[in-house]
């Protein structure tokens, strides 16, 4: 965590003493399982977000339920945060062009 503190601090993303507790959450598939049926079932839950959590962005691999590069996971964070800060006037959603044949 002093890392993190170290970093956050370094760069002004926040002040070091507002940082009380870190965890970290690992998946059980960093890459997405595709099974019969999984694209109707990833678009409902989807539509649901959209609808009832407005603010919520989902990016990268998980957030997109497709399978990216770690460059156009990176990109896609990128675009996200440069859109939430202002420098950019839309969030273009970089996972939009990976196609799952």
């Amino acid at each position: 965590m002093q890392r993190a503190i170290t970093d956050f601090t370094r760069i002004g993303f926040v002040p070091p003493d507002s940082l009380h507790d870190a965890w970290v959450l690992r998946v059980p598939y960093a890459y997405p399982v595709y099974y019969i049926g999984y694209a109707e079932k990833v678009r409902r839950v989807k539509e649901f977000l959209d609808t009832n959590f407005a603010n919520l962005h989902l990016v990268g691999r998980t957030g997109s339920f497709r399978y990216m590069n770690s460059d156009g996971v990176i990109e896609d964070a990128l675009a996200l945060s440069n859109y939430l800060t202002g420098q950019m006037n839309e969030y273009i959603d970089v996972s939009r062009d990976y196609k799952v044949d």
